[in-house]
């Protein structure tokens, strides 16, 4: 068997069969639902404004196709005068011509602005609310958990930026196609010459034959192109899966630098990134393959949609019932029809990358309506004890993990957990906390009750020191001598004149220093509950005795409940709850509160 442990497998089955989850078959109505769905919220939410730069929009499209039309008509006339030799008309038409182009010019720079605008205030509502659902009862953490979606975070920022960008071009272009319609066909009516065929039967005159042709030829095609271009939408829905994991993989190695650069990993690290690049290769064929059969097919109508109305259009030149520049209007008239009809293959690329957009915000949408489902029921109940009954944690496939019969966590109790590695200890008080949801029994959490949780590795965004210890809250909600005096009393004075400096702490401060600050942080919160998952793990015994005194003697009345390795961390508990063999339970210790 081949390890692939530096090769992301469902990458690589994604990339060589083109198949997410995001688009399976026959959900291209449920796409363009949902999209005009999105539209709909943000109208919502910006209902004067908003309306008035999406109705600004289609008046300057629909405005510009009408200015082309009078500009294109005195082309023709221009044409017409020079063919008649009558240059007395053509300074007039010129001047009306530089007009329309003045006009065209103030309307585009407003149409910028107004696009612009439309364009960040409608992400800001669809981001809004996308985060706030996301953020809302830690369905951040529950999502991970779901492998049918991938880098959520990309889906918030990329994927709405890119739909908000395609939907205001090509919806502003769409309906543009669409006016020019309606503005094109009376005149393609108009001068459409009546053919007769005799060879197909046809012995009568056929009026507007050229409207009859530029919508069949536009129907056709918009059938053909979907049908040979639907790969696209599925390749650009992996490649921004790919592309993700490409960033995400650069990053891990500037977060973990260190530690690569001291195991000398750098070659196994390089090699990891070179196989994600190759399944992008892979899938830019894919998208390469797509691309070219929408531009071989888009393009075979080409040299038809220009020759076709010459072709009809000579022999009544010729014989005096047309004038020479009608053949412009007719040649401009049949391009506005069979692109407005054909809008879709026009644009079918940009639509194709709307949709991918549309299909990945739509799972994410999808689980983050789902509702968050476990076996292990969790209430808060007006008491101030933390209560557990027939507690049965199981790992996600069902398999038994650890099974706790009762357990009552009072304030100011002490609690050490133990037992083997990958006993369950972690999880268990993941499922106390509400964090897991496989299993099955009862938890009863204090109502309003302030919970902190101190893991092994802490969260360290960058800042200023003084907002990591006093996350979540504002720094501001303590003052510089509390700071200062845990700091000292920590071993970390030293960093106290940089106590409002900016900086990447989680790549300056070591493990066990973290995990000091992260004490510290604990402190200044003053929980009621204060799960310690291995929080001392990078700390000497010494530093480990100074920080569990520290927690005991400044927070009397939390309870704290431990999980930890060492012996000598039980002279701060007053119980032990013990896994063995998938059964936790709970005895006194013998040594009380140091």
């Amino acid at each position: 068997m081949t390890d692939t442990y530096v090769t992301d497998p469902s990458a690589e089955d994604a990339a060589r069969e083109e198949r997410p989850p995001e688009v399976p078959p026959g959900t291209v109505w449920l796409h363009v639902k949902y999209g005009a769905g999105m539209i709909w919220r943000y109208i919502k939410a910006d209902p004067v404004l908003g309306t008035l730069l999406i109705a600004y929009q289609f008046v300057q499209s629909t405005a510009t196709v009408a200015v082309l039309l009078k500009m294109q008509l005195g082309f023709a006339a221009i044409v017409t005068a020079l063919a008649a030799k009558n240059g007395a008309v053509i300074p007039g038409i010129v001047w009306q011509i530089l007009l329309y182009t003045g006009g065209m010019s103030i309307l585009g720079v407003v149409g910028v602005w107004t696009r612009l605008a439309l364009r960040i205030r409608m992400r800001r509502v669809l981001t809004t609310r996308l985060l706030d659902r996301w953020m809302r009862d830690n369905r951040f953490f529950h999502l991970e958990r779901r492998t049918e979606i991938d880098y959520p975070e990309q889906r918030i920022q990329e994927d709405i930026f890119t739909y908000v960008e395609k939907v205001t071009l090509i919806g502003v272009s769409v309906v543009a196609s669409v006016f020019g319609v309606f503005l094109y066909t009376s005149q393609l009516w108009r001068l459409s010459p009546p053919i007769v065929i005799p060879a197909l039967g046809m012995t009568q005159p056929i009026p507007g034959l050229l409207v009859y042709v530029a919508f069949g030829l536009a129907i056709v095609m918009t059938v053909l192109v979907h049908w040979v271009g639907r790969l696209l939408t599925r390749a650009e829905v992996v490649r921004q899966r790919l592309e993700a994991q490409f960033r995400q993989e650069m990053q891990a190695i500037r977060g973990n630098g260190e530690s690569i650069a001291f195991a000398r990993a750098g070659a196994i690290e390089r090699r990891r990134l070179a196989n994600t690049f190759q399944l992008i290769i892979i899938n830019w064929r894919a998208y390469t393959t797509a691309n070219m059969r929408i531009t071989l097919v888009t393009g075979l109508p080409d040299t038809f949609m220009f020759l076709f109305p010459y072709l009809i259009c000579i022999p009544f030149v010729l014989n005096g019932k047309m004038q020479v520049g009608d053949i412009q209007i007719v040649m401009a008239s049949f391009t506005a029809v069979y692109m407005g009809i054909s809008a879709i293959v026009s644009q079918y690329s940009e639509l194709a990358i709307l949709r991918s957009s549309v299909a990945r915000l739509q799972l994410l949408d999808d689980l983050l309506s789902m509702p968050l489902e476990s076996g292990i029921r969790v209430e808060e109940i007006a008491d101030q004890r933390v209560g557990v009954r027939d507690l049965n944690v199981a790992f996600p496939n069902g398999e038994p993990m650890v099974a706790l019969d009762d357990l009552q966590i009072a304030p100011g109790s002490r609690l050490l957990v133990q037992g083997k590695s990958g006993a369950g200890k972690s999880t268990l008080l993941r499922s106390i906390a509400g964090l897991w949801p496989y299993g099955d029994g009862d938890v009863k959490l204090p109502e309003r009750a302030k919970i902190a949780f101190l893991p092994q590795r802490n969260y360290m965004p960058d800042g200023t020191l003084a907002s990591l210890m006093s996350y979540p809250d504002s720094p501001d909600s303590r003052s510089d001598a509390e700071y200062v005096e845990l700091l000292e009393a920590f071993g970390l004075a030293r960093l106290a004149p940089q106590l409002h400096s900016y900086m990447p702490w989680s790549r300056i401060l070591s493990p066990g220093e973290q995990q000091r600050i992260a004490a510290a942080r604990a402190i200044l919160g003053h929980p009621d509950f204060l799960f310690v998952d291995e929080a001392t793990s990078a700390l000497d015994a010494q530093l480990e005795e100074q920080l569990y005194k520290a927690l005991v003697q400044r927070l009397p009345g939390a309870a704290i409940i431990s999980v930890a390795h060492r012996e000598s961390v039980a002279a701060y508990h007053d119980r032990r709850l013990l896994i063995e063999n998938g059964v936790a339970t709970v005895s006194p210790l013998r040594h009380g509160t140091a």
